[in-house]
């Protein structure tokens, strides 16, 4: 009787997302009473409902401290409102994919932490000790029970808050979660290079090697900007105008030049900017902006300005 209930259980997740609740209760119920080392949790306020704690806020610290690298904040973090509506301007708010082969499980592993059923050889060890039969997850996740990347994968959520202290969702069917020690172990915990031709890791070198993700993005609405976060507000204001800081390059992404990866450069007509790009397949071509995340203060001008460039831009440049 009770494998037949696990089963029913296992498929409603797939099927009925929106009561999911209800069956993983009912599941935790039957392992809690078999092994007391099984988690459950209680996630039945949604988070937007949930009073966010304030985030520590403060200025622009270099430190190789994992607490430091908390971002200058531009609105009121104790909002929850507000802090709903910049998640929801977000990359993290829009995750549905469907692999070239119609499935998503495997992607949601990142892109839907709480949708994410993993494969039976990867379910926690404690919860084999119940005996119950446990069959390989459904390989597709329907886009109306898609939960993107909200508050329950980054923070605890109780009934009353969301804890502010950052946390991986490590196993959502019973919410478990594990600790990490920074907010950069936290986001490489899916920035990282899958096993996917299009993913790239974020490595963090150049001039900023020991920051933290959250010193130039923004913590929910993910935006990084060189001018806004706290360090180089002034860069265009000088005067005498920095060296390729000036109109004639008003179009021109901070790493486009400053890149030490030796990226591709190339126009996004999207962004209306010049930037790095990276492969946006198997077949080589190169027209996907990425945001290089190795970067230097030193800047080369023959990489655009060469002869025969392609962009009909000036052979050379004038030593300023």
């Amino acid at each position: 009787m009770v494998k037949s209930f696990f089963r029913s259980a296992t498929k409603l997740i797939h099927t009925h997302r929106d009561i999911l609740r209800i069956a993983l209760l009912a599941s935790v119920v039957v392992i809690t009473l078999a092994l007391s080392s099984c988690q459950s949790g209680d996630s039945s306020t949604s988070p937007t409902q949930s009073q966010i704690s304030q985030e520590t806020s403060g200025g622009k610290e270099e430190s190789t401290s994992p607490s430091a690298g908390q971002p200058t904040p531009s609105l009121p973090l104790d909002d929850p409102d507000v802090i709903q509506r910049m998640w929801e301007g977000s990359p993290h708010a829009d995750t549905f994919i469907v692999s070239a082969t119609g499935e998503n499980n495997s992607c949601s592993s990142c892109h839907s932490r709480y949708n994410y059923i993993p494969a039976v050889d990867d379910i926690p060890e404690e919860c084999y000790a119940c005996k119950f039969e446990v069959g390989d997850p459904e390989p597709f996740i329907d886009e109306k029970y898609w939960k993107h990347v909200d508050c329950m994968n980054c923070h605890r959520v109780s009934k009353k808050e969301v804890e502010p202290e950052v946390a991986w969702l490590e196993f959502a069917l019973i919410e478990e979660y594990t600790e990490v020690v920074s907010v950069t172990e936290l986001c490489s915990k899916c920035h990282l290079a899958a096993d996917v031709t299009e993913h790239v890791s974020v490595v963090v070198g150049g001039d900023h090697p020991n920051y933290q993700c959250t010193e130039c993005h923004d913590a929910h609405d993910t935006t990084a900007s060189c001018l806004a976060a706290g360090c180089h507000e002034g860069t265009l204001a000088q005067d005498p105008a920095i060296p390729g800081h000036d109109e004639d390059h008003a179009s021109v992404a901070c790493v486009a030049c400053h890149d030490a990866d030796g990226l591709e450069i190339g126009f996004v007509e999207d962004l209306g900017v010049w930037t790095t790009l990276i492969a946006a397949g198997t077949d080589g071509t190169k027209n996907r902006p990425y945001t290089s995340h190795n970067i230097v203060l030193e800047a080369l001008c023959e990489r655009c300005h060469f002869p025969g460039n392609p962009w009909g831009f000036s052979d050379t440049v004038e030593a300023q």
